[in-house]
């Protein structure tokens, strides 16, 4: 049984707190129209969930921190960009953000449906809500 999150990140995200998505590979957004793309946000296949950081109170360069040490060193990948949403994009999608905070500031957009037609809907959706930031 997964623990509890504790802290001050234990509590569900408010409706208007960010929250980034980093991004690991160039095909996830595009430089030409400053966009995230929908397969930045589309759930992992075996967990149907979708990995992101809450950012509320951080500075830039403490997200990009996150975003080096917690996903870049951990995959092995580069870090490129976040897209990043307000929380109560997924929720007005129907999704959910599910708080964690393993490691610190971590959640994960759940509620993802089985149909792959309707997950790639709701990133679309969510994509066209996002930000794109580059490193």
């Amino acid at each position: 049984m997964p623990q509890q999150p504790s802290g001050p990140f234990a509590l569900p995200p408010a409706e208007a707190e960010p929250l980034s998505r980093f991004l690991l590979s160039k095909r996830r957004y595009s430089v030409e129209r400053m966009r995230v793309k929908s397969a930045a946000f589309l759930p992992e296949p075996n967990s149907l969930e979708t990995s992101v950081f809450r950012t509320l109170g951080l500075e830039e360069e403490e997200i990009w921190t996150i975003g080096e040490h917690h996903v870049a060193q951990a995959t092995g990948h580069t870090l490129h960009g976040r897209g990043q949403v307000l929380a109560q994009v997924p929720r007005r999608l129907g999704l959910n953000v599910r708080p964690d905070n393993q490691p610190e500031r971590h959640a994960a957009i759940v509620g993802w449906p089985a149909e792959k037609d309707r997950q790639q809907m709701l990133a679309i959706e969510l994509a066209e809500e996002a930000t794109l930031f580059l490193k």
